[in-house]
């Protein structure tokens, strides 16, 4: 069994999204990422053939980005293809807050934010660093590049492509609200990208390798925050809370070592390069050839600092081929109100994808400048949209009664569902399946089965015990070649759905999964500082808020002190005891319903 970082080791890996350009369209000495658009310098190119070539690579990056289709986002570029100058179509940037003078501040929650940062700032900035594209002294800049305007500091959070120079027909956005540099991370939930991860062989093949929280920890996640400029943050101490913490010696070598390792690393850079990471929800970033995302974070911006806890258990993030979206009419300005589905996608959708790598999945509702959109449909149904992502936004605006009649009809169904397999319970498990799924028609085609069945996960609440058997089958038919015809495809059905079943006879999480989540212990406030906060009369009452979070809400009995407590990947903690029963017997958290392994 030998490992490998790219589908064949002669091919080029994209500089900004880790992606083994199998198949690259060539420009000069380099290649055009099919996954973002971004550069991929040729392993067999010479250095000065590099140079040679980068002065005629953006009329070629140009026509060859036409063959693709419509979206991209890239991460932080490296300076090894910095001799590419492509020039950036799409900047999306955000300032922060700071370093905003205080009457700029007071914007942050106006409606005409946006309106008035590029009046103030952006506009004719870069319409003046737009005129000097073709000169030296051109602006060159990539996703995460941070600079000054007027002495306000801003960064780029989104950039098409990844890497490039700006020009006088660049499009300057400012969709988000001001960042904060000085706000601290408190909890960071990071994934690795399916598309990027790294192959091994197995049996004679070379297979997506397998990461364990651990590994993409100490492997990819800390390797990234200790360098450059997250060195210093490291060394005092960001935390993993990939696996249960434990206080023996053998934990408390590895985290010296740890800590040792990191401070290394920052005494090798020097006082002014020692600035903490920088990250917002959403973020991807590349560390050592594999592409990792942000999924979540608290606050959803700020800088890695020594308390910070890094979350890495769940599985890799896949790439969307095919996304339906549409607008809630009402939430549309009159204006749009009949606009053309092309319209909406270049005032609205492009925008928003292009150049973000956006994280998506069924039913989500996404607001964009003010509209409200959602996700009906996408396959697979949740991951990351691309270049490659077709998206489907042709049709009618939907109307909020038709959303809310839908939603209930849902729930009429469902409610009907259970009530059945509550009058069935001594029936065979695969019964009332059948009927549910609504497969009465004789189906032929794998891929009109695999569509419906599509169709029948999108309408499942993500809690619905049935939905990782769909899941399953779903994914099995995805495997077959296209114009596959199915024999007997009602009984065929029957019998993928019965083998799944047995494979879920266990609906609750593997004991793996749980002995992944971290543990710590409890320690209740000092009686000093909850009297201090009361009145003169004594301490008050604790507010519900509070007594939620100091409850374990299994068994509703307030945590004391040096109680071992267990964290689930939404950051709701319980007794580890209570939980433990709890996730043996279902696989979502007790509280908000979202599973330990999403």
């Amino acid at each position: 069994m030998g490992g490998s970082n790219s589908k064949d080791k002669g091919d080029p890996r994209c500089t900004y999204c880790a992606f083994s350009v199998a198949q690259p369209t060539a420009v000069g000495s380099y290649f055009i990422c099919t996954r973002c658009h971004g550069v991929a310098p040729d392993p067999k190119a010479s250095a000065a053939a590099a140079a040679a070539a980068s002065s005629s690579s953006r009329a070629a990056a140009s026509s060859s980005r036409s063959q693709y289709s419509q979206l991209q986002r890239g991460d932080e570029a490296a300076a090894s293809v910095s001799a590419v100058r492509l020039p950036v179509e799409r900047i999306d940037l955000a300032p922060f807050f700071e370093t905003l003078p205080q009457e700029h501040q007071q914007l942050a929650n106006s409606i005409q934010y946006e309106e008035e940062m590029l009046r103030l700032y952006l506009t004719d900035f870069f319409a003046a660093e737009g005129a000097k594209a073709s000169t030296p002294a051109a602006l060159q800049v990539s996703v995460g590049t941070r600079f000054q305007i007027k002495e306000v500091d801003w960064r780029v959070l989104g950039c098409y492509p990844p890497s490039g120079v700006i020009t006088a027909r660049t499009s300057v956005r400012c969709m988000r609200k001001p960042l904060s540099s000085i706000a601290t991370i408190q909890k960071m939930h990071v994934l690795p990208v399916a598309a990027t991860l790294p192959l091994e062989r197995v049996d004679g093949a070379m297979r997506p390798k397998q990461l364990d929280p651990n590994e993409i920890f100490r492997d990819y996640v800390r390797p990234w925050v200790t360098s450059d400029g997250g060195a210093a943050a490291s060394a005092q101490g960001a935390r993993p809370r990939s696996a249960s913490a434990s206080a023996s010696a053998a934990s408390a070598s590895a985290s010296a070592a740890s800590a040792s390792a990191s401070a290394s690393a920052a005494s090798s850079a020097s006082p002014g390069d020692a600035e903490p990471k920088h990250i917002v929800e959403g973020d991807l970033f590349v560390s050592r050839g594999l592409q990792l995302k942000v999924v979540s974070c608290v606050p959803d911006n700020g800088v890695i600092d020594a308390a910070t806890e890094i979350f890495t258990s769940g599985p890799p993030l896949p790439d969307v081929e095919k996304l339906q979206i549409m607008p809630i009419y009402e939430s549309l300005p009159n204006r749009d109100k009949d606009a053309t589905g092309a319209q909406i996608f270049q005032r609205y959708l492009m925008p928003y994808f292009q150049g973000r790598f956006r994280h998506v999945r069924v039913k989500e509702r996404i607001t964009i400048d003010g509209v409200e959109f959602v996700v009906m449909a996408s396959d697979p149904p949740g991951g990351i949209v691309t270049v490659n992502t077709l998206i489907y936004n042709d049709g009618p605006a939907l109307r909020a009664e038709d959303l809310r009649r839908q939603q209930e009809a849902e729930d009429e169904a469902m409610a009907r569902q259970l009530q059945q397999q509550e009058e069935h319970a001594n029936a065979p498990p695969m019964m009332g399946m059948r009927g549910m799924m609504g497969m009465r028609m004789p189906v032929q085609s794998a891929d009109e089965l695999r569509m419906r069945l599509l169709a029948v996960l999108r309408q499942m609440p993500p809690n619905d015990p049935h939905r990782p058997i769909i899941q399953r089958l779903y994914e099995q038919l995805s495997q077959l070649p296209p114009g596959v015809i199915l024999q007997n495809a009602d009984r065929g059905m029957i019998s993928l759905l019965r083998a799944a079943v047995h494979q879920q006879e266990d609906r609750g999480a593997s004991q793996a999964n749980i002995d992944a989540l971290p543990t710590r212990i409890y320690r209740a406030p000092r009686a000093a500082a909850a009297a201090s906060s009361g009145t003169a009369g004594g301490a008050e009452e604790k507010s519900d808020v509070e007594k939620e979070r100091n409850t374990c809400m299994v068994c509703l009995m307030e945590y004391e002190d040096g109680d071992e407590l267990r964290t689930l990947p939404c950051f709701h903690s319980y007794h580890k005891d209570c939980i433990d029963q709890w996730l043996q017997r279902n696989k979502t958290c007790a509280v908000c319903k979202n599973p330990i392994c999403a």
